[in-house]
């Protein structure tokens, strides 16, 4: 019933969501279209005047359960500005073969799971078979490179993105010296071994 709503009655509004993501817009799109529709309530108003705090808002629509009350505002917004795409969400945090007090947790899941087959399982894989002398590394999101092999890695993530997703990417490539990269390598190190009980 759900893919079917969005087929015939919503179809729109789903292609405006995907082009303002692909686009790397959306959030700024989000921050503008809810502080214009929300202007007279200034306690809600202060949720989204800025850009970190519209990313703010996402994750509390993606990864708060359901029936939370404590965000309920926020919900609201997000809700009238993208109907069909918050009934979505709800839906996938309403998988009934989870406990319920952990259903909304598998939709981040989901998001994760998805994130680390296409990043690790297709594109570094791939690119490795290319490219077997090139260094890479992940982290969070990203795929670490060095300038020699950048464009390969660019062409490869906009080619297999692009294919599962359904919808082009926008890559912002980031450089860094080497002590930046070791600096941002060994937190993630160290934050890897916290979350894997290995601190001291």
């Amino acid at each position: 019933m759900l893919l079917e709503s969005l087929i015939h009655n919503d179809i729109q509004e789903v292609k405006e969501y995907s082009k303002s993501v692909s686009e790397g817009v959306f959030y700024n799109q989000l921050t503008e279209d809810l502080t214009n529709q929300l202007s007279v309530d200034e306690q809600i108003r202060d949720v989204v005047t800025s850009r970190d705090l519209a990313k703010n808002l996402i994750m509390i629509i993606f990864f708060s359960p359901n029936n939370s009350t404590k965000h309920k505002h926020e919900k609201q917004l997000f809700k009238e500005e993208y109907p069909t795409i918050y009934k979505l969400i709800k839906q996938l945090k309403s998988f009934d073969e989870y406990p319920i007090k952990e259903r909304h947790k598998y939709f981040p899941f989901l998001l994760q799971r998805l994130e680390a087959y296409l990043f690790l399982e297709v594109i570094a894989k791939k690119f490795k078979t290319m490219n077997p002398l090139a260094p890479l590394f992940s982290i969070h999101d990203s795929l670490i490179t060095t300038v020699d092999y950048e464009n390969d890695l660019r062409s490869l993530m906009d080619k297999e993105l692009t294919y599962h997703i359904g919808i082009p990417p926008t890559i912002k490539p980031e450089y860094w010296t080497r002590e930046r990269f070791f600096e941002i390598a060994w937190k993630e190190f160290a934050d890897r071994n916290v979350h894997n009980g290995l601190a001291a």
